[in-house]
């Protein structure tokens, strides 16, 4: 208990105690191929997750609820899980297949992402007495972007000559009278030298401007949830591009 100064009781302090239970069961999988031809080198990267089971209990209780397959804003025997804002959920399955394509300084990657659906149990919403019952479908997205690499490496003379090289510091002769280069490197233009070690990249997320699935949800005042908001956003179609330097 505390009290102020003038011994007037001021309130109760009661640690935080994390005395809940999460468990989560499943697998992750992952599986990469790579082959390389005259043509550039090719590699495929294919992850995947999947859970088995999701057990959840709350602090003190000894009460566990499995929730794999199933929506934040369901009703499991009589309990509430999550925010009524949040329309995320427990997928059994999500995944992500990336293609990429290398040769010389261009890559070209592919990325396609799978979220698996999950079950949605209304609250507070019956149908002749009745439950709602809505399946999330699952969804696929596909991004897509392409990269160019600079890389210029100063120029160096193939047969240097003493007094006719750009810089005489660059040329020396050995002792036999022979021009031999020195270990200083020949400057690039400006333009060069601002070009090189950046690469230059245009993408595109959501290629096909899929929409998010759409939810029932949880309807709280005038807020009502139309899909999973925790999981997607409702941007759409992308389109990007970028300069990366390297110094």
């Amino acid at each position: 208990m505390l009290f102020d100064p003038e011994g007037n009781f001021a309130g109760v302090v009661s640690p935080l105690l994390n005395g809940g239970k999460q468990d989560a069961r499943g697998v992750d999988l992952e599986l990469q191929y790579q082959i390389q031809t005259p043509v550039g080198t090719f590699t495929s990267l294919t992850r995947a997750t999947y859970l088995e089971d999701f057990v959840f209990a709350f602090p003190g209780s000894k009460q566990a609820f499995h929730v794999a397959g199933r929506s934040n804003t369901d009703v499991i025997e009589g309990v509430f899980f999550g925010s009524p804002a949040g329309g995320d959920g427990w997928m059994r399955w999500r995944g992500i297949e990336n293609l990429d394509w290398t040769w010389r300084n261009w890559d070209l990657n592919w990325t396609v992402h799978y979220v698996g659906g999950f079950r949605e149990e209304i609250l507070n919403k019956k149908i002749d007495g009745f439950e709602i019952l809505h399946y999330v479908k699952a969804t696929w997205f596909t991004d897509a972007s392409l990269s160019y690499s600079s890389v210029l490496a100063p120029l160096v003379e193939s047969q240097p000559v003493a007094g006719y090289s750009k810089s005489s510091r660059e040329v020396t002769t050995n002792n036999q009278g022979e021009a031999v280069e020195s270990t200083a490197a020949y400057s690039m233009p400006f333009w060069k030298t601002i070009l090189s070690n950046t690469t230059f990249t245009v993408g595109v997320n959501n290629i096909f401007g899929e929409d998010p699935p759409h939810e029932i949800g949880f309807e709280s005042g005038d807020f009502l949830i139309k899909n999973p908001g925790y999981l997607y956003d409702n941007l759409g179609r992308f389109v990007y591009a970028k300069i990366t330097k390297k110094f």
